[in-house]
């Protein structure tokens, strides 16, 4: 990414597996394009970054190394699917609802 903050523009694209390219989104249910997995360590839901920002799920990119992660490359996208967000965000954001209208929006 070029800019951490807005998470925009996509950037070497070419480096993304090609394992990625194959899950399908379990919000709008396609197969196109290259999805992330929530961030829970026994769960396996596969989602756009797109589609999960419609359905307003948790997407923070998070590091250890401060100011200087953005230079050597050490930070970490946290996503997690509506079923694992962090509760007090989940509520705030009323991310299952969000999630029923983005899965509307797709159908």
């Amino acid at each position: 990414l070029g800019n951490h903050t807005f998470m925009e523009p996509v950037m070497d694209v070419e480096k993304v597996p090609k394992t990625r390219w194959k899950l399908s989104c379990y919000i709008c249910r396609q197969k196109m394009g290259a999805c992330i997995q929530c961030s829970n360590k026994n769960c396996y839901q596969a989602f756009h970054v797109t589609c999960a920002r419609r359905a307003r799920l948790y997407l923070k990119m998070k590091t250890s190394h401060g100011a200087l992660a953005v230079l050597d490359g050490s930070m970490v996208l946290k996503a997690f699917c509506d079923k694992h967000c962090p509760l007090e965000y989940s509520q705030e954001s009323n991310v299952h609802q969000a999630t029923r209208s983005a899965k509307k929006f797709y159908k």
